[in-house]
């Protein structure tokens, strides 16, 4: 029983409940969705198939189309949230000064900067492991997306920028080189990937946040 948001009265908190019998009676899940107030029979293999990283309740026919048409287990991801909104400032220190981005500068159509814009001072942003993971890959091709969010986006940044990144972003790196020239960022914003990322997070709204496990489903269209 997937409660969503329901089980607890003005408590914001996701719910799931199982019902378990100690004798085996067959491989048929009965699935009641307080989110989608549906009520249906599914497969156990199907749902739970070990070839996919996490538990896919809502999976459906849709979602195997797209997923068909789809290569995953593309990007290796990181995120931190070493950097804080006391550790920044609304006004350049120096020129040098690092370019904070955070998941609302993130649309479907490029980076967006906000009037209310914070920087933070080079010294300081070089001590972070953000720093070192960009510098680390600055010859590579960065993306970014938010972490927690099921309107998914992504943009893309070069590695060795003037950019910073607080804990609202994600951060992608193909784990084969060759596999940069295949992303097309504007593809995690189509209709397709939105549903797959809907199911894929079963239909999730405050658990969302991007890790190894989830990211394996940031695939790229067959080629």
């Amino acid at each position: 029983v997937d409660y969503g948001e329901k089980a607890f009265h003005g408590v914001k908190i996701e719910t799931i409940g199982f019902i378990l019998s100690q004798e085996k009676k067959d491989e048929n899940v009965i699935i009641e969705s307080y989110i989608t107030k549906s009520k249906s029979i599914k497969n156990a293999k199907y749902i739970f198939d070990t070839k996919y990283p996490t538990w896919l309740i809502y999976r459906d026919s849709k979602f195997d189309d797209i997923a068909s048409k789809m290569n995953f287990n593309i990007f290796d991801v990181f995120r931190d949230r070493q950097i804080s909104k006391k550790m920044c400032s609304l006004e350049k220190s120096g020129a040098e000064d690092f370019i904070v981005l955070k998941a609302e500068n993130i649309t479907p159509n490029g980076l967006s900067f906000k009037e209310e814009q914070y920087y933070l001072n080079k010294v300081e942003g070089e001590k972070t492991s953000i720093f070192k993971f960009v510098e680390k890959n600055k010859n590579r091709q960065i993306f970014i997306a938010p972490n927690m969010t099921y309107y998914p986006r992504m943009n893309a940044v070069k590695g060795n920028t003037n950019y910073m990144f607080d804990g609202s972003c994600v951060l992608f790196i193909t784990k084969k080189e060759k596999d940069e020239a295949l992303i097309n960022p504007s593809f995690y914003h189509s209709d397709d990937f939105k549903y797959l990322w809907r199911i894929a997070q079963n239909y999730g709204t405050r658990s969302l946040n991007i890790d190894k496990n989830n990211a394996y489903y940031w695939g790229i269209l067959n080629v």
